[in-house]
Parts: structure tokens; sequence; C-alpha cells
């Protein structure tokens, strides 16, 4: 019964996580996939700062471009989306605090 539980939470986090999180009225999709995107273009920024912006599609204002303090900022958003997603007031009775 435990490992239902475990793992019909561990879903719904999944699912709440990869639906996506607002950043200053942009809406930005967040599945695994979007996920390794921002890491990447995180990691390139730190080791070449683009001159361009960095081109970003939203959800609901199409592809925005940002510069790199705004962009680390989103992805920041996007982490912080995620860790809220991950916790489990309701699973006290569980022993466990976070989605696996």
């Amino acid at each position: 019964m435990k490992q239902l539980k475990i793992e019909e939470l561990s879903s719904q986090c999944r699912e709440a996580i990869t639906q996506g999180f607002e950043y200053n009225g942009d809406y930005f999709t967040y599945s695994i996939e979007d996920q390794q995107n921002f890491n990447q273009q995180l990691a390139l920024l730190a080791v070449s700062a683009p001159l361009d912006g960095i081109e970003q599609k939203t959800e609901n204002n199409g592809v925005k471009v940002y510069d790199m303090y705004a962009y680390i900022d989103i992805c920041k958003a996007g982490a912080t989306h995620k860790e809220k997603k991950r916790y489990f007031k309701e699973c006290k009775g569980y022993n466990f605090k976070y989605c696996l």
C-alpha cells in the first residue's frame, strides 16, 4: 500500500513539474526536454556571454529574446518551481518528503 501511494504521489509530482511555470507574465513549458534545454543554455552562459541575447519560446507570447541576466532569472524561476512541486505536505504518514 505504501509503495502504491509513493508511486501515485511521484506521478502527480512529475506531472505538476512538467506542466510549466510562469515568470513575469511569460509561461514556459517544463518537460524533461525543456529542462535539459534550459540547463544546456545556462551552462553555455557560464563560458560565453551572448552578444545578441537568448531566444526562448514562451507558450503565451511566442519566441522572445532575453538578455543573459533575465535568462538566468528565468532558469532560477524554473528551478524554484520544480523544488516547490517536489515537496508533499500530505505525505507525513509515509515517512518520505520528496517525489522520486
